[in-house]
C-alpha cells in the first residue's frame, strides 16, 4: 500500500514538472525582447562599428520593383521598391535566451541603433508605403548581423536623351548613398539580387532590356562618399506611334502624291487634294505627343519631312498651273511664211485646191501642254521613290 502511495506520487510529480517545463519554454520563446537585451548603457548609436579603423561594410539590395510611370516632360520616374540593407554591430548582445538564429526586432528602434542612414540622390519626392503597418522591420542575427527592410515610394530624376524618341533607350536607376559618414566610416555594397524582368509586368510603354550596376562617384567637401547606382535599361515600344502618327502620315503623303495622276486642268480637285493633304498633316504634328526638348528628336524630322513632301507636291502644281497659263497666252495659230512654202502655195492657188490650213501652225496646241505633262510624269516617279529612300533611311538610323 505504501509503496503503492509512492510511485503514484512520484508520477504526479514528474508530470508536475513536464507541465512546468512546458510552460517555461513557451514563455521563453514569447516572451518580449527588451533594448536592454541587444545593447548596453554605454551603446552610441552616433558612432559606426568601426574596428581598428576598418570602415563598415553596409550591403544594399532593390527588390520587388515595380515602376509606376515615366514622365518626360520633367525628366523623371516613379517607382515602388523594397530596400534591404544589412551590416556587423559587434556592440549589440544577441539575447542568450533567443533559440532561432535570428530576433525580429521592434522597428521604433530605428532611432536607437546605429544606421547607415542611406539617402536616394536623385530623389525628388518620397515616402514611406504605409500600406502594411509598420513599413519597416529589423532582424539581428546571432553572429551580430542586422537586416534592415523597408518598402518605399520615390519619384526619381532620369537624365533622358530623347534624340531618337521614339525609339530610344533610357538608363533610370535608384542612386543611393550615405548622408553622414564618407568612405573612412562607411562602404556600401551590392547584394547578389538583380532587378528582374516579371518585376515590371505593369509597365506597358517600356521593355526592359537589362540591369545595370554600377559605383558612382559622390564628394561632400574634400571626402569622397561610397555611393552605388542599380539602374534599368528601357526601351521604348513605338506600337502606340505606329499606329497614331506613322501609318497616318504615310496615307496623307500618299494621297498627296495622287495629283500628279489628276489631269493639270482639273484645277479645284488638285487644289483641293493638296491644300486638305497639307492642312491634315500640320494637325497631325500638333497631336502627337512630343516631348517639352529644345532639340530636334527623331519625330520631328519624320514629320517635318512629311510635311515637305505635302508642300512640295502641291508647290508642283503651281509651277503646272503657271506653266499652263503662260503657255494660253500665246497666240494659238502662228502664219508660216517661210519661202519654202512660197511655191507650193502657188501652184495650189493655180489648180484651185488652195487651203489656209496648211499654212497655219496647227500642230501648237499638242506642243503647248506636253511641257505640264512632263512635269507630272517626272514628279510621279521622283516624289513616292525619294519618300521610299527617306523611309528606310530613317528607320534603319533611328531605330
Amino acid at each position: 500500500m505504501i509503496f503503492h502511495f509512492r510511485s503514484s506520487l512520484e508520477v504526479f510529480i514528474c508530470k508536475l514538472l513536464i507541465i512546468f517545463r512546458t510552460v517555461r519554454g513557451e514563455e521563453e520563446e514569447i516572451r518580449e525582447i527588451l533594448f536592454s537585451d541587444v545593447a548596453t548603457r554605454n551603446y552610441d548609436y552616433l558612432r559606426p562599428p568601426t574596428v581598428n579603423d576598418t570602415p563598415v561594410n553596409v550591403n544594399v539590395s532593390i527588390r520587388d520593383v515595380n515602376i509606376r510611370s515615366i514622365d518626360e516632360s520633367d525628366m523623371s520616374f516613379s517607382i515602388a521598391i523594397e530596400l534591404w540593407q544589412s551590416w556587423d554591430d559587434y556592440r549589440l548582445i544577441y539575447p542568450s535566451w533567443a533559440k532561432k538564429d535570428y530576433q525580429v526586432l521592434d522597428s521604433r528602434w530605428l532611432e536607437k541603433l546605429w544606421t547607415p542612414n542611406i539617402y536616394f540622390v536623385n530623389a525628388v519626392e518620397g515616402k514611406t508605403n504605409n500600406i502594411i503597418t509598420p513599413s519597416s522591420f529589423f532582424w539581428l542575427g546571432r553572429n551580430k548581423r542586422i537586416f534592415y527592410c523597408c518598402r518605399l515610394v520615390l519619384k526619381l530624376l532620369c537624365d533622358m536623351n530623347l534624340v531618337h524618341f521614339p525609339h530610344d533607350e533610357q538608363q533610370c536607376g535608384v542612386k543611393m548613398a550615405s548622408a553622414i559618414f564618407n568612405e573612412h566610416y562607411l562602404l556600401l555594397d551590392f547584394m547578389n539580387s538583380t532587378w528582374k524582368g516579371k518585376e515590371f509586368s505593369s509597365l506597358q510603354q517600356f521593355e526592359i532590356v537589362g540591369v545595370v550596376k554600377k559605383r558612382c562617384q559622390l564628394y561632400q567637401g574634400s571626402s569622397n562618399v561610397s555611393c552605388l547606382e542599380e539602374a534599368v535599361v528601357l526601351r521604348r515600344r513605338c506600337g502606340y506611334y505606329l499606329i497614331n502618327v506613322y501609318i497616318p502620315t504615310v496615307l496623307i503623303v500618299i494621297m498627296s502624291m495622287l495629283t500628279f495622276w489628276i489631269p493639270h486642268d482639273a484645277v479645284p480637285a488638285r487644289v483641293t487634294l493638296g491644300v486638305t493633304s497639307l492642312l491634315t498633316i500640320i494637325t497631325k504634328q500638333y497631336q502627337a505627343s512630343m516631348p517639352s526638348v529644345s532639340y530636334i528628336v527623331a519625330l520631328n524630322v519624320w514629320l517635318s519631312v512629311c510635311i515637305a513632301f505635302v508642300f512640295f507636291s502641291l508647290l508642283e502644281f503651281a509651277v503646272v498651273i503657271a506653266m499652263t497659263t503662260k503657255m494660253k497666252r500665246k497666240p494659238k495659230s502662228l502664219f508660216r511664211d517661210s519661202p519654202d512654202l512660197i511655191l507650193p502655195m502657188v501652184l495650189l492657188k493655180a489648180n484651185g485646191t488652195w487651203s489656209t490650213k496648211q499654212c497655219w501652225n496647227g500642230p501648237q496646241d499638242n506642243k503647248e501642254i506636253l511641257g505640264p505633262r512632263r512635269l507630272d510624269i517626272f514628279s510621279r516617279l521622283f516624289f513616292p521613290s525619294t519618300f521610299l529612300i527617306f523611309c528606310i533611311a530613317y528607320w534603319r538610323y533611328y531605330s
